[in-house]
């Protein structure tokens, strides 16, 4: 799947993901760098509108591997306190 595709499928769920308590969303590592996820995983990070309980972010991955179609490494931070914002101007893509 490339990158565009990711992006795309992310950004059509949108209000889905705003519900499901996503303030922001990352997507980081290869698909980033090289254009395209070749393996079964992608990396994600998620800033949450709210507190995050278990059953919570249950859902939230649970959603982002069906749309998505493959497995999902979810993260959780505060992007700024976690110094991300750098990182995502070079390594990473803020899709919401």
């Amino acid at each position: 799947m490339s990158l565009e595709e990711i992006l795309s499928k992310i950004k059509a769920a949108r209000e889905e993901l705003m519900r499901l308590g996503v303030a922001r969303l990352v997507v980081f590592g290869p698909p980033v760098q090289q254009g395209v996820l070749r393996k079964r995983e992608l990396d994600l990070i998620y800033q949450p509108s709210e507190p995050v309980t278990f059953e919570a972010y249950r859902r939230l991955k649970k959603f982002l591997e069906e749309i998505l179609q493959c497995r999902v490494d979810l993260a959780i931070a505060d992007l700024e306190q976690a110094g991300v914002e750098g990182y995502v101007d070079k390594l990473a893509v803020r899709v919401i």
